[in-house]
């Protein structure tokens, strides 16, 4: 779960607490937007450049990916993807996966997103040598953004990185082409050919079979983006939807979060179109992104925001967008303590919602205090055709969503309680649910360490083969003893 009201301030781990009500974190935030001062204007270029970009041949170990980005075909959603066919083929679902991979380096570690593509090979996404628990804008420090591919049965392929001399983190990622994918992440540094517009600056780049940087766009203003997911529409523009981080100048809180959703054609070199909620200080992202690709292509994104306000209805949101970003229609699926965390197109074309709520209007009563739900929604008019909702006593977060080859559905996040049949290892566990295409649970898997683990990316591969990325403060995978924030990759048997 991205941001909650009851849960974190900022996305995944900044300034996670373990437990927060909803009225003490709502009214935090209420003094905190009363002390804000006034938000200022913002400017916005965008161009694309050739760009060879660092190529580390080194080999980071059996890593693999997070929630892995979509899929230019059906889906140019979320961490969820598209049908990847009944049948990865013999060969391939018979090769065993090695690549289990805790980090285990000195600064702090993490996977936004896990992708496979159909030839088996495993992408993931995020950074490495990071700093955490300073600010509430993470990471910070020297971080630099890694894109690592994996062979089928988990040796590496190649290892990728951006390192300027700022900050950066990989988000996501999706096919691009023929064994060519795009990355989207953050940096506080500059690309060659382009100057940063003020704190977190986009970039999206595209990589080639081999993992070399072909193509690179930076865009920014004077806030702070955080972009989440990137797709491709059927003409090959790109659509990256995110949110503008807590934006702060001189220790001055100007305004709070903003979600925003744009597209880009690389081959102009130029952005076609742009969309940023402009509320002053009612904190609202965009997490959930996916994108029907026809001839006249459906932008779904979703999210929250806490409050009513002058744009519209506040609590959990699906917005459908026309090619040009214009608003079809808008649906409110809870009024507070809602998220609309994730969505995906399925292969069949049924537009599925993920996240976690405490109302009962989203599969009825809960098992406890935030409950993990799965809907479908109406893509015509984004009426709610049902919902399931399922969880521990505790609160339970989504964070991923995907959808398998038969169109099961899968859905991963963390937990601080204990599903039927498992015990919470000690703080936040890792969970992955498994329903049927029509919401009946299927199957369970938890699993934990000693301390906090995060599940940030989920794909499920032609074989039915679950993979999971986050990180662990703990030992997940091996042994030996964590060195602090350490990301992780698992394939995970989900029954």
């Amino acid at each position: 779960m991205h941001m909650s009201p009851y849960d974190a301030p900022n996305r995944r781990t900044q300034g996670i607490p373990e437990r927060l009500s909803l009225s003490t974190v709502t009214a935090c935030l209420v003094l905190a937007v009363m002390a804000c001062l006034l938000g200022t204007g913002c400017r916005c270029a965008a161009h694309f450049d050739h760009d060879a970009g660092p190529l580390d041949p080194e080999d980071a170990g059996a890593d693999g990916g997070t929630d892995g980005g979509t899929d230019g075909g059906t889906d140019g959603g979320t961490d969820g993807g598209t049908d990847g066919g009944t049948d990865g083929g013999s060969n391939l679902c018979s090769m065993v996966w090695q690549g289990d991979h805790q980090s285990r380096t000195p600064q702090a570690d993490e996977i936004n997103s896990v992708w496979v593509d159909e030839d088996g090979s495993v992408y993931s996404v995020g950074f490495e040598n990071g700093i955490v628990g300073e600010t509430n804008v993470e990471p910070t420090g020297n971080s630099r953004a890694v894109v690592t591919k994996y062979e089928p049965g988990g040796s590496v392929a190649f290892r990728w990185t951006l390192d300027t001399e700022g900050t950066e983190t990989a988000e996501h990622l999706v096919r691009a082409g023929a064994g060519e994918v795009y990355v989207v992440g953050r940096t506080t540094g500059a690309l060659p050919g382009f100057a940063n517009g003020g704190q977190f600056d986009v970039f999206a780049i595209r990589l080639d079979a081999e993992g070399a940087s072909v193509e690179t766009l930076q865009t920014g203003d004077e806030r702070p983006q955080h972009p989440l997911k990137i797709g491709v529409g059927p003409e090959g523009e790109l659509v990256i939807a995110g949110y503008d981080d807590l934006y702060v100048e001189h220790r001055q809180v100007l305004d709070a979060e903003n979600g925003f959703v744009g597209s880009y054609l690389p081959s102009a070199g130029e952005r076609a179109w742009w969309w940023r909620s402009m509320s002053l200080h009612n904190p609202d992202r965009i997490t959930g992104f996916a994108i029907h690709a026809s001839a006249n292509p459906e932008i779904y994104v979703s999210g929250f925001k806490f409050f009513d306000d002058e744009e519209g209805l506040g609590g959990g949101f699906i917005r459908r967008l026309d090619r040009g970003g214009r608003e079809i229609w808008f649906t409110q699926l809870g009024t507070v303590a809602t998220e609309v965390d994730e969505l995906l197109i399925a292969g069949t074309g049924e537009l599925l919602a993920a996240g976690s709520t405490m109302l009962p209007n989203l599969g009825g009563e809960g098992a406890g205090l935030a409950d993990a739900y799965i809907a479908q929604i109406d893509r015509e008019d984004g009426d709610v055709l049902w919902a399931v909702k399922t969880g521990t006593p505790e609160q339970d977060f989504v964070n991923a969503f995907a959808v398998g080859p038969t169109g099961d559905l899968f859905v991963a996040g963390d937990t601080f309680g204990s599903f039927t049949g498992f015990t919470n290892q000690g703080e936040r566990d890792l969970f992955v649910l498994r329903f049927s295409a029509q919401g009946t649970l299927l199957g369970t898997w938890q699993r934990g360490s000693s301390e906090r683990d995060h599940a940030a990316g989920l794909w499920v591969d032609a074989c039915n083969r679950v993979y999971l990325g986050g990180f662990t403060e703990g030992s997940l995978v091996g042994d030996a003893a964590p060195m602090g924030r350490d990301s992780f990759l698992m394939q995970v048997p989900v029954p």
